[in-house]
């Protein structure tokens, strides 16, 4: 074959710019890993991150993606065009069949749509400065809530099943409480028809300034972030109890965290570190005051000295239930990760950059040793 037919039978993909991903996300049961790009969507398995589906290799015009979810592990997908995405454009959610690489819904609004969220029974669409409520599987509109802080990191949701009613609980900022530092929290109790029974409000007013980032998570536990502050603090939602405080240090920069599978341990990365804290019983709490409250003598707090590479940084610890168990510096280079324990081992520790890039640590849960590189792959090769 001469090379003016190979040129011409080559994938249309080989010819396109450098892939860059726009949102790294997850499925529902997290057995998915989903790419967002600039070219469309890729989808791989979350355990050996083989590539699953893609329309990035061969639809040049699908365009740029701001986030993709995947319904379970089927092949209904929802997606999100950005603001340069002259097809899906950023004031539409479109429903798309990846089997037969078709559309077969849109929801249209007059505005444009920040952030969406997919569950197994409700559908979540965040405007400039509203959220809406659909029930998923008939779109049939709920419940709205009105003057909310909308930031992508300021919306969180996740969903459980206790005692075999099925609750899905929304945190979010509102603009009304703003300055007071109130985390709202609303629980919506599903029916065994899959409607909303009725549904239960909350709040959490948090100690520290400036909340940059919150995220809830299946344990009923809320994460707080202030990078202003450079602190985490961790809530119990079913007690409003303040669980833990903990200082990262200076320059909190592409941070992201997330719970072991027993809740024994709490990986944080930011600043090209991995700071895994270990944690003791979270039922042997009573409600603390740590030292974002008052300066007190009777904290416990702690300062260590680590090597010259890292700045001086403190821990609050309450009754000695955090502990630095290790801190790595790691070389990966990205404008955000996803950090998270491997969900089908707990002894491991991943990873992803926007670059595609994985790396996978092993983690030793009984001793301090510095975590170890088992794997890189590189997703687009």
């Amino acid at each position: 074959m001469n090379n003016s037919q190979s040129k011409i039978n080559e994938p249309i993909w080989n010819k396109l710019p450098v892939i860059k991903v726009n949102n790294i996300d997850f499925n529902i049961d997290k057995t998915l890993l989903i790419l967002s790009t600039n070219y469309g969507y890729r989808i791989y398995d979350n355990k050996a991150f083989n590539l699953l589906s893609s329309l990035d290799k061969n639809q040049e015009n699908f365009g740029s993606l701001k986030k993709t979810s995947v319904f379970f592990s089927s092949y209904l997908i929802c997606f999100l065009g950005t603001d340069n995405n002259e097809v899906y454009r950023p004031n539409q959610i479109f429903f798309y069949n990846d089997y037969k690489k078709k559309n077969i819904a849109l929801m249209n609004f007059h505005e444009k749509i920040y952030d969406f969220f997919l569950s197994k029974y409700l559908f979540i669409i965040c405007l400039k400065n509203k959220i809406l409520i659909y029930e998923f599987t008939s779109l049939k509109y709920i419940y709205k809530i009105e003057e909310v802080e909308i930031n992508k990191d300021l919306i969180s949701i996740n969903s459980k099943i206790e005692n075999k009613l099925k609750f899905i609980t929304l945190g979010y900022i509102s603009k009304y409480y703003k300055d007071l530092n109130v985390i709202s929290l609303v629980t919506y109790i599903i029916d065994n028809n899959y409607k909303i029974s009725h549904f239960k409000k909350n709040a959490i007013t948090t100690i520290f300034n400036n909340i940059s980032k919150i995220k809830l998570e299946n344990n009923n536990k809320l994460i707080a972030v202030s990078e202003l502050e450079n602190k985490i603090h961790i809530y119990d939602i079913n007690y409003n109890n303040l669980l833990f405080c903990i200082y990262l240090g200076n320059n909190i920069l592409n941070l992201d965290f997330s719970f072991s599978e027993h809740d024994d341990f709490f990986s944080c990365f930011f600043n090209n570190e991995i700071d895994i804290f270990k944690l003791k019983d979270f039922n042997n709490y009573h409600k603390y005051q740590c030292n974002c409250y008052s300066h007190s003598d009777k904290e416990n707090v702690q300062k260590k000295k680590i090597n010259s590479s890292f700045k001086d940084y403190f821990i609050k610890m309450f009754d000695d239930s955090t502990e630095t168990y290790l801190r790595n510096n790691i070389n990966l280079n990205g404008d955000f990760f996803k950090c998270y324990f491997n969900h089908y081992n707990d002894n491991e520790i991943i990873l992803i950059s926007n670059n595609g890039n994985i790396n996978i640590y092993s983690f030793n849960k009984f001793e301090k040793k510095n975590l170890e590189i088992i794997k890189e792959i590189s997703l687009f090769q």
